[in-house]
């Protein structure tokens, strides 16, 4: 029987580890839709979770000049990871933050998630725009040289 291949999306292994891969794909309309309502949703939470952060920076230390309520800072911490996580594998798929991050509740690692796979979406936008305004140019281009 012949077969038909239809290849759609990108492959990324963590830190080059087979065992350790994630899939999307950045010309779905509906996953990348889906992608900026989360990247809007962090937006929005990131006001809530700063004035948060705010409060419980009180400055006040104990005797060994830790924070006096350095579990709360911890545990608000551990929240603001765990909900991110929720959100990476609601959009990626099960288990997509324990591959990305391997267990650890880290803003750094969080961050170089979301850098490593911004250029896919940025660079899938660049070129259907390029496909609509190259198109738009030459139109006007030719209407132009009439």
């Amino acid at each position: 029987m012949d077969e038909l291949k239809i290849i759609g999306g990108v492959r990324l292994a963590i830190n080059g580890d087979e065992n350790r891969i994630i899939e999307f794909n950045p010309n779905d309309i509906l996953f990348t839709e889906r992608y900026y309502a989360m990247y809007a949703e962090f937006r929005e939470k990131q006001k809530e979770l700063e004035a948060k952060a705010k409060e419980l920076e009180t400055g006040d230390l104990d005797a060994d000049g830790m924070p006096i309520n350095l579990d709360q800072q911890i545990e608000f911490m551990k929240q603001t990871c765990q909900f991110v996580y929720e959100k990476i594998d609601g959009l990626f798929g099960a288990d997509t933050s324990q591959k990305a991050f391997g267990g650890a509740l880290d803003f750094e690692m969080i961050g170089q998630f979301f850098e490593g796979i911004s250029p896919y979406f940025s660079k899938v936008r660049e070129e259907k725009v390029r496909k609509y305004t190259n198109s738009a140019t030459e139109k006007k281009n030719k209407h132009v040289m009439k």
